[in-house]
């Protein structure tokens, strides 16, 4: 299985995810947040679901599948609920 570093999932996330989700929020849906609540409300809670999502997007979030590797997605997906589990603190 591939991997990436926490500190480097955190780069990838900081580049091309906080400017919607800074801190776990969601600055066009805000009942689409990242916390564990909404992640499994929103049927996007494992690591599988979140890469699908950042891999191919849906509006309004754009696709990312071309622009970040199968390790970076996979490092993010679970960046993404480390911290959901930890509240995003």
């Amino acid at each position: 299985m591939l991997s990436i570093s926490y500190v480097s999932a955190n780069e990838v996330f900081t580049k091309y995810c906080s400017s919607c989700h800074n801190n776990g929020g969601n600055l066009m849906n805000p009942k689409k947040t990242l916390s564990q609540k909404d992640l499994a409300a929103n049927g996007v809670d494992n690591a599988g679901s979140i890469s699908a999502l950042i891999t191919n997007g849906k509006p309004p979030m754009p696709a990312f599948g071309k622009d970040l590797s199968d390790e970076e997605i996979a490092g993010v997906a679970k960046f993404v609920l480390d911290q959901a589990a930890a509240g995003w603190k």
